[in-house]
């Protein structure tokens, strides 16, 4: 987990907040949801596990069982987190797929890990997203992330930003995405606070306060 302090702008620590309270939210829904569903499973035992037929018992227990794991998609939300930090690698779990099968096209997903390391040191991986393996080839991947870049991301978030250097004349929002200026503050398209730098140290005034939020 990322421990190093981050010293965020008004408008993205409340972002930051709120992603983390929904977290919590679909934690408590998650367990709630489960204690439901052993609820079920305590009171439909006899009919699950007939002699007969306990093999099929055993799979819709466990079916179940996972549902509350399934719609909060809580093991996945849980690992989100605000962070910063220079990317180290990149690496991408490619699903094996098979060219001949059109139906398996339609589901095959590549997963890309950045494995990135913290201010104070400490290395961490986060999936930056994921994307089908027939619209994006992995060369086009390692031309958006490339080690020794910085990069920015919110929690709750869909994007990884990254930080700008001192030849860059444009920086994304970590918020949306959009491009804008080097010399802007605030994103032109979304109007939060742009991340110029890893905000590990106290920020100016302009920062802390967004007129717009």
């Amino acid at each position: 987990m990322f421990s190093t302090k981050l010293y965020l702008p008004n408008d993205i620590e409340v972002l930051d907040k709120k992603a983390r309270i929904k977290q919590k939210i679909r934690l408590y829904l998650c367990i709630i949801l489960f204690i439901i569903a052993v609820a079920f499973v305590i009171i439909m035992r006899n009919r699950l596990f007939k002699s007969s037929n306990i093999g099929f018992g055993i799979f819709i227990t466990v079916v179940i069982l996972y549902l509350p794991f399934i719609l909060t998609d809580i093991p996945a939300r849980l690992k989100d987190f605000t962070y910063c930090g220079t990317i180290e690698d990149v690496t991408v779990k490619a699903a094996k797929a098979s060219d001949k099968s059109n139906a398996r096209r339609l589901v095959d997903v590549n997963h890309i890990y950045l494995h990135i390391k913290a201010p104070d040191g400490k290395l961490f991986t986060h999936k930056a997203f994921s994307v089908s393996p027939y619209s994006v080839s992995f060369s086009h991947i390692q031309r958006v992330y490339v080690p020794g870049e910085k990069v920015f991301h919110i929690c709750g978030s869909e994007f990884v930003t990254i930080l700008p250097t001192k030849d860059d004349k444009t920086l994304p929002c970590p918020v949306c995405a959009d491009q804008n200026v080097i010399t802007n503050h605030i994103c032109r398209g979304c109007g939060h606070t742009l991340i110029k730098e890893m905000p590990t140290k106290p920020l100016s005034q302009y920062a802390h306060i967004n007129p717009r939020f």
